[in-house]
């Protein structure tokens, strides 16, 4: 699976953020370097990336939306981040293992 592209709305300090992995002609590359300077949200690109691939995310808008590509089929999700309070987190995480 490779990326092709991600469009981030507003997450932490990504705001307005549309990232291309393609080259001129379109190819998806095979090798991305993400540089920066410190604080300029490389790790929380990373962060997302990794997350949106491991866990659940709300599907509830198309303002952000990370587009993949599976083998020959190209299949574009909509995800909706966010930063969620401590309290909502581990009121979640609760219900979580009282289910289990």
């Amino acid at each position: 699976m490779k990326i092709k592209q991600i469009k981030i709305n507003s997450y932490k300090v990504l705001q307005n953020l549309e990232i291309s992995f393609t080259d001129r002609e379109g190819n998806i590359l095979d090798t991305v370097i993400i540089a920066g300077v410190n604080g300029t949200g490389k790790t929380t690109l990373l962060e997302l990336i990794q997350n949106s691939l491991t866990t659940h995310f709300r599907f509830d808008n198309n303002d952000d939306a990370i587009d993949f590509v599976d083998k020959d089929a190209t299949k574009l999700i909509y995800i909706s981040v966010f930063d969620h309070p401590k309290e909502l987190v581990s009121s979640k995480i609760k219900d979580f293992l009282d289910y289990l």
